[in-house]
C-alpha cells in the first residue's frame, strides 16, 4: 500500500491536535486509467435508473442484500476479495481538484485522501474491521467516494488484512467506470416527476387518438360533398373473393368384382360322347 493509505493505527507529532482543513488545491494522488486492469460488462441501470455500473473482469455479480447498490466477488469459493458500492444524495457542490480536498474532510476527517483518477475526482481512505464470519479475523475495507449526477457513490473494497494493496486497482478502475445512465444531465426519482411523465405520455396517447378522429372524419365530409356535386366517391377497393377450396375429387371407383368362374354344368344323361357308349355297350 502506498503512503497514503497507511494511515490506519499511526500517529505522529501531531496527535491530540485538532486537524485543520487542508487549503484548495491540496496534493491530490493521480492515477492514470490507462494502467487500471479491464472490466466486465455494465449492470442494467442501477440506484433507481441513475447509474451504469460495471465490475472487475472475471468477477460475479453476488446476491443482493442490505442497502448496497451492487455487490462483486472475485470468487464463487471465497467471500473476499469484495466490492460493494452505496449510494445517498449529495447536494452540495460538484467536485474539482480545488474541491476535493474539504470533500475528503467530510467523508472521513481521520485520514482521507484526495485523489484524482483520471479525470474523476474523490477520496479514499482506509478501515479495518472484524470479519463478521470469524471470531478473529481482521479485514482490509479500502473505500473510494465521489459524486456523480446529484448522488455520492462509496466504493468498499473488503480483503483479508494486508491485501488490500493487491486489489486496490480494481477498485480504482470501477470508480473510473462509472458513468450516467442514459447520459442525461440529471436522473429524475421524485414520485411526482414520474407521475407527471406518465400524464404526458397519456395526454400524449390521447391526441393521437383525436388525431385520428380528425383525419376520419374529414374524409367522410369529403366523400359526402363528392357525392353531392355528382363526382364518384373514390371507390372502395374490393375485397378479393378468398380463393376457391379446390373441390375434392371423388374417390377412385372400387374396380368391380369379377364374378367367379362357372362351374361347368354336367351334362345330363344321354348326352355323353356316342364313342364312349359304344365302348360301355362292348363291355356289358
Amino acid at each position: 500500500m502506498v503512503a497514503v493509505l497507511g494511515v490506519a493505527g499511526f500517529c505522529g507529532s501531531g496527535c491530540g491536535k485538532p486537524e485543520q482543513p487542508p487549503p484548495p488545491g491540496a496534493s491530490i494522488r493521480r492515477i492514470d486509467v490507462a494502467g487500471l486492469p479491464p472490466l466486465r460488462q455494465y449492470e442494467p441501470p442501477l440506484d433507481s435508473g441513475r447509474v451504469e455500473i460495471a465490475g472487475p473482469a472475471g468477477w460475479r455479480v453476488a446476491p443482493r442484500y442490505g442497502d448496497y447498490v451492487v455487490r462483486f466477488q472475485g470468487s464463487d469459493k471465497e467471500l473476499y476479495p469484495m466490492i460493494l458500492i452505496t449510494a445517498e444524495d449529495y447536494a452540495e457542490e460538484a467536485l474539482t481538484t480545488e474541491t476535493v480536498a474539504r470533500f475528503a474532510q467530510q467523508v472521513a476527517p481521520a485520514g482521507a485522501k484526495p485523489v484524482a483518477i483520471g479525470s474523476r475526482v474523490g477520496a479514499i481512505y482506509l478501515k479495518h474491521g472484524k470479519d463478521p464470519k470469524s471470531i478473529d479475523q481482521v479485514l482490509d475495507r479500502l473505500f473510494w467516494s465521489g459524486v456523480l449526477a446529484g448522488r455520492r457513490y462509496t466504493l468498499e473494497l473488503r480483503t483479508r488484512q494486508g491485501q488490500s494493496p493487491q486489489f486496490e486497482n480494481l477498485l480504482f478502475a470501477v470508480a473510473a467506470g462509472l458513468k450516467q445512465a442514459g447520459g442525461a444531465v440529471e436522473v429524475a426519482a421524485d414520485p411526482g416527476e414520474k407521475a407527471a411523465e406518465t400524464v404526458q405520455k397519456t395526454a400524449d396517447a390521447g391526441e393521437k387518438t383525436a388525431e385520428t378522429t380528425k383525419k376520419a372524419a374529414q374524409e367522410s365530409t369529403e366523400k359526402k360533398a363528392a357525392e353531392s356535386a355528382g363526382e364518384p366517391a373514390a371507390a372502395t377497393p374490393e375485397k378479393k373473393p378468398a380463393a376457391a377450396t379446390p373441390e375434392k375429387k371423388p374417390a377412385a371407383a372400387t374396380p368391380e368384382k369379377k364374378p367367379a368362374a362357372a362351374t361347368p354344368k354336367k351334362k345330363p344323361a344321354g348326352s355323353e360322347d356316342p364313342e364312349l357308349k359304344g365302348l360301355e355297350e362292348l363291355f356289358r
